[in-house]
Order: C-alpha cells, then sequence, then structure tokens
C-alpha cells in the first residue's frame, strides 16, 4: 500500500485538473457538482424516505467540529493514495428544526476556502435535500437527498464523471454522535458497486 500523505490537493493540481479530479462535493466538503437540474429532480423522486425519517435527524450535526480529510487522489482504478488535510465546520439550526446551514473552512494553497451548506426537511415527503455553494463560484448546486434510518444517513443523486453517467451517494454514519463519519461513493453500475472516494472524520469542538 502507498505511503499516505498529507498533501494539499490544490498543490500538485492546476484547477482543472482539481475540477475534473474532484468532480463531486459534499454537503459539507470541497469539490465541484455537476449536476443538471434535470438529474438532480430525477434523483429526488427516485429516493424513497425511511419510515422513521424526522425533523430531528440532523440535530446531532449542530455545534463546532474539527475534520480529517481523506480523498482517494485516483478513481476508479483499484487505486490506495489518498490526500489527507483538515477543515473546520460551524453547524447552526434555523427555521426551528427544518433547517441547519453548515460553514466550512479550510485552506487551499495558502488560500481561504468556505463552503456554505444548508440541510432543509421536507415533512410532506420526509426527505432531506443537502444544498451547497462556495467561494470558487458563488453559485448553489442542486441538492443531494435522502433520510436516516437506525443512525444511517443516506443521500443520493446522479452526475457525469469523465462523460460517463454515474450515481453518488453520501452516507453518514452518526452512531457515536460526537465522532460521525461522513463517506462519498461513487457507483458506475447504477448502484450494484461503489468506490468510496471521500471521508470526513468529524470531531465536535462545542455542542
Amino acid at each position: 500500500m502507498a505511503e499516505k500523505k498529507n498533501i494539499n490537493p490544490m498543490k500538485t493540481l492546476s484547477r482543472d485538473q482539481f475540477l475534473k479530479t474532484f468532480s463531486m462535493m459534499s454537503i459539507t466538503a470541497l469539490g465541484i457538482f455537476s449536476f443538471t437540474k434535470s438529474n438532480a429532480r430525477q434523483a429526488g423522486s427516485e429516493v424513497t424516505p425511511s419510515a422513521e425519517s424526522s425533523a430531528r435527524d440532523f440535530e446531532f450535526y449542530e455545534g463546532k467540529w474539527t475534520i480529517r480529510n481523506k480523498r482517494l487522489k485516483t478513481l476508479f482504478a483499484n487505486a490506495s493514495d489518498w490526500y489527507e488535510f483538515d477543515a473546520t465546520e460551524v453547524i447552526e439550526k434555523r427555521l426551528d428544526g427544518l433547517g441547519y446551514v453548515g460553514k466550512y473552512n479550510t485552506q487551499l494553497n495558502g488560500k481561504l476556502f468556505e463552503g456554505l451548506a444548508i440541510h432543509l426537511f421536507d415533512p410532506k415527503s420526509k426527505r432531506w435535500s443537502n444544498w451547497w455553494a462556495d467561494s470558487f463560484r458563488g453559485v448553489m448546486d442542486p441538492p443531494v437527498i435522502g433520510s436516516f434510518e437506525n443512525k444511517i444517513g443516506k443521500f443520493y443523486a446522479k452526475d457525469s464523471w469523465n462523460g460517463k453517467e454515474i450515481d453518488l451517494e453520501f452516507h453518514w454514519d452518526i452512531s457515536d454522535k460526537d465522532n460521525p463519519i461522513w463517506k462519498q461513493s461513487f457507483s458506475l453500475d447504477k448502484g450494484k458497486t461503489w468506490e468510496a472516494n471521500w471521508f470526513m472524520y468529524y470531531k465536535r469542538v462545542e455542542s
């Protein structure tokens, strides 16, 4: 296995390479979505919420966090080489618990990178929609949609990678609510198999 090093991803990649390699982004991570609006709507309509999905699912998230990020350098190549970098995030409750707003911060090549995440619960559909904008572009991306069940959150959408259609999954494990883990995975075969390419290990600083 290749040695894992702490490397700033922007230091070794040009902007174009960064956008191609990091083509997807977590609701609380770095990167750029390449959704079309039609794909975003289609993904949302296909997601069935769990029976226990509720507006309380993201209560664990409120507060201040430090985050250790691990990002796979090479996708769909059975690779084991990872970028590792740190970030912070502050999450605030809004809309009487139907919404949460997150402010994500890290340093990329010596520059501050800021992300804005918005998580909204629809009581009618019982689905959560997760939205993102960042200081690279100033554009709100279409949502990643899903729900929680048994302390596991799964959120889905459709996109493309290197000209190929892919499915993506954002996976939350909140078994330890002071140290939750977020994972991003891509699938080239309509969800039959998945490759995990990004992990975010959260540590609570303040409730």
